[in-house]
């Protein structure tokens, strides 16, 4: 047996709905912003969103192409931002089929490390879709960035009921981003079902994303928790933007 059989990204060619992985991003229209993350004493890091969302509607965007972006950004324009950047972190999304191209992974430790030579950390944040189950050779791209001390983070963890992330969350996983309800109801058992100290203390930090009220962000600081970083609208972004190459 291949270890491809199970592939959905692979064998999606042969279903109705074929699963796109877009254009050229070098060549695209597409920009990107940074939208900045808080700590208690300022800004602690920057993600890489896109910005012109409409542009981008039912794709899904290779990385290796981002990263060929951010290496240049880094590179050419870093120095114009130094104040911005240096002894900060640069979160970056990757789906999880993404972690079997070899040349993808070759390009995050090499970005890492080119950022760490800046005085910056990338933070790969593997998201919550899975389009790869119930294959799980995606585990070996993981545990090669662990290996080569890139950090890794959970994006958009479920709190509640876990995912397929779960068996892997302590063991490979150095971060985790989870997002804030917004109802009131829920915010109270987000606040109070969990052993928050206990639970933070198994990451070097927790991001809580989708923060958009202040009475959020007062749930957020009554919790009993070190290393807490915040994001959201509540709070500024948009202040730098990696605009599409010319």
């Amino acid at each position: 047996m291949s270890k491809f059989d199970n592939c959905q990204l692979l064998n999606s060619v042969f279903m109705d709905q074929v699963i796109y992985l877009g254009q050229d991003l070098l060549n695209s229209k597409v920009d990107y912003k940074l939208e900045e993350i808080y700590g208690e004493d300022g800004v602690i890091g920057y993600e890489v969103l896109i910005d012109n969302v409409g542009s981008v509607k039912d794709r899904l965007f290779n990385a290796g192409l981002l990263m060929d972006r951010l290496f240049y950004f880094i590179e050419q324009s870093a120095c114009f931002y130094k104040s911005d950047f240096e002894g900060k972190s640069l979160f970056v999304n990757f789906e999880v089929y993404e972690l079997c191209d070899s040349k993808l992974l070759k390009k995050i430790v090499e970005f890492s490390q080119l950022l760490k030579s800046r005085g910056m950390q990338l933070v790969c944040e593997i998201t919550e879709r899975n389009l790869c189950a119930p294959c799980r050779v995606y585990e070996q791209g993981l545990l090669f960035l662990k290996k080569h001390l890139v950090h890794l983070c959970a994006d958009d963890y479920d709190w509640a009921l876990g995912d397929y992330r779960s068996r892997d969350l302590l063991r490979l996983f150095n971060s985790v981003k989870l997002q804030v309800p917004k109802d009131e109801a829920c915010l109270e058992g987000f606040s109070k079902n969990l052993y928050w100290n206990d639970f933070s203390n198994k990451f070097e930090f927790i991001v809580f994303e989708q923060i958009e009220t202040v009475n959020q962000l007062h749930s957020l600081k009554s919790l009993d928790i070190d290393h807490g970083y915040y994001q959201g609208y509540l709070f500024e972004s948009n202040r730098i933007k990696l605009s599409a190459l010319v």
